[in-house]
């Protein structure tokens, strides 16, 4: 029962799309699949492929965020979908308790292209209300000049003809 418990769990860690990594409350590495390794280096990918799993190895000297998990460690709470940033680089990280404050576990997902990709969206957007309301400001300016000069035109014409009309008499004889 245990072998086949651990051969679907090692199918599962495989086609995750996700680097996954177990670690003990001492941040070494339990196991771990191919994809965590090959997110953080060729180094780590070679280190991988000379032992899978790299059972042992120590994250504090792998990855530069083991506060986060050493938070989840201490306090037990975990951690979903902390954005990381690592350089040009960003991750999506979330840590799980495996067995509270002694084994947890991190789900990593390189998610860089689709912030950058968010962000030109961001950026595009605001292009757009920009536009818009640039042109709603110059609408808005060609219609109120365009009042203003037809007030002034039309007032003209009342001056013009107002001018000429004959004085009639205040008791209407």
């Amino acid at each position: 029962m245990r072998q086949l418990a651990q051969k679907k769990t090692n199918a599962l860690a495989l086609a995750l799309p996700y680097g996954l990594v177990i670690a003990d409350a001492h941040l070494r590495i339990m196991e771990c699949n191919e994809r965590f390794a090959k997110l953080f280096g060729d180094a780590l990918a070679t280190a991988y492929e000379s032992r899978p799993g790299l059972r042992d190895a120590d994250l504090t000297r792998i990855l530069p965020f083991p506060h986060l998990f050493k938070a989840v460690l201490d306090s037990g709470h975990e951690i979903i979908r902390k954005s990381v940033k690592l350089g040009t680089r960003i991750f999506s990280v979330t840590v799980f308790n495996v067995d509270p404050h002694t084994v947890f576990g991190a789900l990593i997902l390189d998610i860089t292209d689709t912030e950058q990709r968010r962000q030109q969206l961001i950026e595009k957007t605001r292009t757009v209300i920009q536009n818009t309301t640039k042109t709603v400001q110059e609408i808005a300016y060609m219609l109120g000049k365009n009042s203003a000069q037809s007030e002034l035109i039309l007032n003209s014409a009342i001056d013009m003809f107002s001018a000429e009309a004959p004085d009639e008499p205040e008791d209407g004889k």
